[in-house]
């Protein structure tokens, strides 16, 4: 098993639009507005396109998602790997 990490901007199996969400996830990280929703909202992008775009994030682990209880409410937690 290879567990040398990618550099998501050299992997070529990530298509732009995926690696631009990467990005935009990056420089938005520690935004006190930050969420899955903001993003979509400031991406001005068609659902469909953001859903395909977050998803092979995800499956191809360059993104985890995950739900935590804090002070009694869900949250979501997001990590760029």
């Amino acid at each position: 098993m290879n567990t040398e990490k990618k550099n998501i901007f050299e992997d070529t199996s990530i298509s732009l639009r995926a690696k631009g969400l990467y990005g935009t996830i990056l420089f938005f990280k520690d935004d006190p507005c930050f969420s899955k929703k903001f993003l979509f909202e400031h991406l001005d992008v068609k659902r469909h396109s953001f859903r395909m775009a977050w998803n092979e994030l995800k499956e191809n682990g360059y993104l985890e998602v995950n739900r935590v209880l804090e002070k009694g409410k869900f949250e979501y937690q997001y990590k760029l790997n």
